[in-house]
């Protein structure tokens, strides 16, 4: 009996050659549009795509659909972070109030990590991957580089409009 050995995949680093870390799906949203949503506010388009994308998050079978609990775990962490950004200059030590938004951006960019675990964690099912596909690359609009404190601020509202608008769509198109 004679054993025949197939070709060893070449690798580089933990990947076989030929490989590439991204993905090569299409994007849930486009850059121009996600751009246009979050760092302009461009209220039409929220909605336009809030709705298109809370639909899709209900597609498919029951596995693979985006559950309630799933966008609100995101949701409820935003919404802390929200309350930390929106605290008022004026009310108490300036400095305090300064520390308490830069730890609520931190906590905000740490958001980014903490959605691809779940993505992970959840075996890349179809509607946590989806949001998350949203999500991160909004984040990022947020924290792009040379944009001042007053500018970040602005667009993370921005941000959490949509994805308020996002989860409205999710649980109008029957999200459970």
């Amino acid at each position: 009996m004679s054993y025949q050995s197939s070709p060893r995949p070449q690798y580089q680093g933990n990947r076989p050659t030929g490989q590439s870390s991204q993905s090569n799906e299409p994007p849930v949203i486009n850059d121009e549009t996600l751009k246009k949503i979050v760092v302009d506010g461009n209220a039409e388009l929220i909605v336009q795509e809030a709705d298109r994308i809370g639909k899709l998050l209900v597609q498919g079978g029951d596995s693979d659909k985006l559950s309630t609990s799933q966008i609100r775990a995101i949701f409820g962490e935003v919404r802390k972070i929200q309350g930390q950004i929106a605290i008022p200059e004026h009310t108490g030590n300036p400095e305090t109030v300064q520390k308490i938004k830069e730890r609520a951006f931190r906590r905000l960019h740490l958001l980014i990590p903490k959605m691809k675990y779940r993505v992970a964690k959840e075996k890349e099912k179809p509607g946590i991957k989806n949001l998350v596909k949203v999500l991160v690359p909004a984040l990022e609009q947020v924290f792009a580089s040379g944009v001042d404190k007053s500018e970040k601020e602005k667009r993370f509202g921005y941000f959490v409009e949509f994805f308020e608008a996002i989860l409205a769509y999710h649980r109008a198109y029957g999200g459970k």
